[in-house]
Formats: C-alpha cells, sequence, structure tokens
C-alpha cells in the first residue's frame, strides 16, 4: 500500500514535527494507531550503548497497560530472547517471527499477559540511525489480524522513520554539548519547572524539557498545564497549585509519579512574587528519578555492597524516601524484620543512617554505571 496524500498530511507531518512534541511522536502515534485500528501503538528508542532498561518507550493505548509493563520489567525482561537489534531495519516482522526464538517465560507473557488485553496480533518494524540509536515501532490488535496493506504502509513509513530518528539524534547530541554532563542518556532524570497559579508551566529548564519530551507519566497540554498521568498525582499536583497561589508560606511537598523506573516531585512555593503579573510562578518543582528499572538497580546494590535481594531492595526504597513502615507494608515484611534488615543495609554501606544512604545509594549507582 504507497502512502496516500492524506498520509502524508496527517502521517508524514506528525512524524517528522514529533521530535518537537511533548511526549515525542504524541500525534504520530495516536494517528497510526487509528490509521490501522490497533489497540495499542509503541515506540521503543534505544541507544546501542545503552543498558536495555535504559530504552524509552513511547505509547499510544485504548487502556492503560501499566501492570503488562510492570510485569515485563520485573519478570520478563532480564531473559526476553527476541532479538530486537537482529530485526532487519525496514523490515515489516509479524508476531510469530520474532517470537519463533522466544522462550517459555516470553511465550507465557504473550498467553497471560498480553493476549487477554486485546494484544494478540502485532507487526512490528525496526529501524536505526547512524550514530547508534535504534527504534522499533509495533502495533497490536485483538482478534483481527493485520493484512498485507497495513505491513506496506509500515514498509513505506519506515525510511521517514529512519529520518526522523537521525533528526531526534542530532537534536540529543546538540543539547549534551550544550552544556549538562556531556551524556545524551543521563542515569537519573531530574529538571526543574514553575508553575503560575492556573498550574501552567511559565519556566523550565533544559533538563525538564528534555524528560517531558521523553516520558509519558506526565505531560504539558495545550494550554501550557503540567498534567501527570497518574490520577493521584494530578489530585495532589491541582491542590498543592491552589493551596501555594493562595498562601506562599504553605509547606513544600512531594507528589509521587510512577514506580518503575521511580519518578517524584517537589514542590516549594515561590516567596516573591508579583501579584500584578498573572503569569508569575507560584512554585517550583524539582523533579528527580532514575531512568533505571527498579530491578536492575537492586541488582547494582547486591553488587556494589554485597546486600541480599531483599537488603538490596529495603537499601533502595529507603534511598527514595520511604519509611521502613512504609517499606516492610511494601515488601510484606514485619517491623522489627525491616528494623534488622536496615541495620546489616547501614553497616554494609557505612550509612550512618537514612540521611546517608540517600547520598550514597545514588553515589554507588553512578560510579558502577
Amino acid at each position: 500500500m504507497p502512502i496516500t496524500r492524506q498520509d502524508e498530511t496527517e502521517l508524514l507531518t506528525s512524524l517528522h514535527e514529533g521530535v518537537f512534541e511533548e511526549p515525542l511522536w504524541n500525534s504520530y502515534l495516536s494517528r497510526i494507531r487509528s490509521r490501522l485500528q490497533a489497540n495499542y501503538c509503541s515506540f521503543f528508542l534505544h541507544r546501542k550503548d545503552a543498558p536495555a532498561t535504559g530504552s524509552t518507550e513511547l505509547f499510544c493505548s485504548r487502556e492503560s497497560l501499566d501492570v503488562v509493563r510492570h510485569h515485563y520489567v520485573k519478570d520478563l525482561y532480564r531473559i526476553d530472547s527476541i532479538p530486537y537489534e537482529g530485526l532487519r531495519p525496514g523490515r515489516v516482522y509479524a508476531l510469530s517471527e520474532v517470537t519463533a526464538v522466544a522462550s517459555a517465560a516470553h511465550n507465557s507473557f504473550l498467553r497471560n499477559e498480553l493476549m487477554p488485553r486485546g494484544m494478540s496480533n502485532m507487526r512490528m518494524v525496526r529501524v536505526k540511525e547512524p550514530a547508534g540509536y535504534s527504534a522499533w515501532l509495533s502495533i497490536w490488535r485483538g482478534d483481527d489480524d493485520f493484512g498485507a496493506g497495513d505491513g506496506a504502509l509500515l514498509a513505506a513509513l519506515a525510511p521517514h522513520m529512519a529520518i526522523a530518528l537521525r533528526n531526534f539524534a542530532a537534536m540529543e547530541t546538540l543539547a549534551a554539548q550544550a552544556g549538562r554532563d556531556g551524556d545524551p542518556v543521563p542515569q537519573f532524570n531530574s529538571g526543574r519547572l514553575s508553575l503560575d497559579g492556573k498550574g501552567r508551566v511559565v519556566d523550565l529548564d533544559v533538563q525538564a524539557q528534555r524528560l517531558l519530551r521523553r516520558t509519558t507519566v506526565f505531560r504539558r497540554i495545550k494550554h501550557g498545564r503540567l498534567i501527570p498521568a497518574s490520577q493521584q498525582a494530578s489530585r495532589a499536583l491541582n491542590e498543592a497549585v491552589r493551596n501555594f497561589a493562595l498562601d506562599h508560606e504553605a509547606r513544600p511537598c512531594t507528589v509521587h509519579l510512577a514506580d518503575d523506573p521511580w519518578l517524584d516531585m517537589l514542590l516549594v512555593p515561590v516567596k516573591a512574587r508579583n501579584p500584578l503579573d498573572p503569569a508569575t510562578p507560584v512554585l517550583n518543582i524539582h523533579v528527580h528519578g532514575d531512568t533505571e528499572s527498579s530491578a536492575h538497580r537492586v541488582e547494582q546494590l547486591m553488587q556494589n555492597f554485597d546486600l541480599s535481594r531483599s537488603e538490596a531492595r529495603m537499601a533502595l526504597n529507603l534511598a527514595r524516601g520511604r519509611s521502613i513502615a512504609e517499606t516492610a507494608e511494601d515488601m510484606d515484611l514485619s517491623i522489627q524484620t525491616a528494623r534488622f534488615y536496615s541495620k546489616r543495609i547501614y553497616d554494609k554501606t557505612g550509612a550512618r543512617g537514612q540521611t546517608d544512604l540517600v547520598r550514597i545509594v545514588p553515589a554507588s549507582m553512578i560510579t558502577s554505571g
């Protein structure tokens, strides 16, 4: 199926404009999902020298697949045997072709997690660019398989996706050279934004701008308002905006955005304001979080400090600001057992308490890569 004039207007335009969107390629994924009548459409970005869990997933779905992604990161990604890097660029693959060499665990994941959610049939195409980035576009349907025309359209779009990926890689390189840390894929997410009394972004730094482009955890909508994907986080942010707009002495607070990779926002009221300027900031947001899955960070902590898996899980939770009681509940431990683990963690890491651990754990992750 050749690319029609309508496709040129809707698909190609949104594809090439997608490198400037927040999140990246949001309109393109929405339009291609609609064009191919798919339940789910995703675009994975991966730099060759980055760990597998350092990939960025951009997606458009009829329903939330947070549970599926959680199970994948927790149980499958380390043994995922699909040869993603071996897929020939530009060729469109069916699900049966990429799972033919997959493990029993992978096929079980397909049957138990994906198929019940209307993800029984898939087409995937890989594109790459000279600087080392690859991207995989996947589209999924339920009972009705894709036809030859659908595959032909993806094949026709592939060269254009490769160009868009190359433009994205060039922008990432320029951003890295502009004065951050010289690493286009930093090991931790961070950034700073300021919001006015209506929750609109009035200022943001380069890191926050980059994070907005690469994540679906929160986004900036048409009129500038910042909207978290989680309803709980959205309510908490809206409440903080209202409180800080009325009281510049209100206490700072945190809003949790995502578990895996972990991402938090620290909200701080702005003291000095211009009451005559409706766009004056009422709060500053400091975004901080991880680019890696918790499973990968647990492995690092086990290796760096000779921790058991349970100790490493607890250390990661404590370093992220959770209390011993909260961590005990998450791990289904008694308070006594959790306290015993915490003492062993402090002894093995050299931390004098949780405040020390908050400093030591992230530093160890940077040095170990």
